[in-house]
């Protein structure tokens, strides 16, 4: 990645949140596996670190609970927060990636069908 961004502090950051992102996205499929496996319902929420470093994005979210297969947030969605409106503009949200260093995480909720 130095080599493409020329910038260290920029590359650490990308690397790190595609490593985290690859987890979330493990985790994901892991969950989808296990309740197909078992005839369960599987759902997931989203939680945030919730310190003073937690963005009013990932405030909102905390507690958001959906089917395993939903996203928490789809392209065009707005979330509203007292502070200003954020529009997901890049791609559903599948699992907690808001932004870049994002420490949101997602556990999952298993029930019976």
């Amino acid at each position: 990645i130095n080599g493409v961004v020329n910038n260290e502090k920029k590359a650490d950051m990308m690397a790190r949140n595609e490593i985290v992102n690859s987890e979330r996205f493990g985790q994901l499929q892991a969950v989808q596996a296990l309740a197909d496996a078992n005839d369960l319902n599987a759902y997931k929420i989203w939680h945030c670190t919730d310190d003073a470093n937690t963005c009013p994005f990932c405030r909102k979210m905390e507690g958001k609970k959906v089917p395993i297969r939903d996203a928490f947030a789809q392209l065009g969605d707005v979330i509203e927060t007292d502070e200003r409106d954020y529009v997901v503009d890049f791609q559903p949200l599948d699992v907690p990636d808001a932004h870049a260093n994002c420490r949101c995480y997602f556990t999952p909720k298993f029930e019976a069908k």
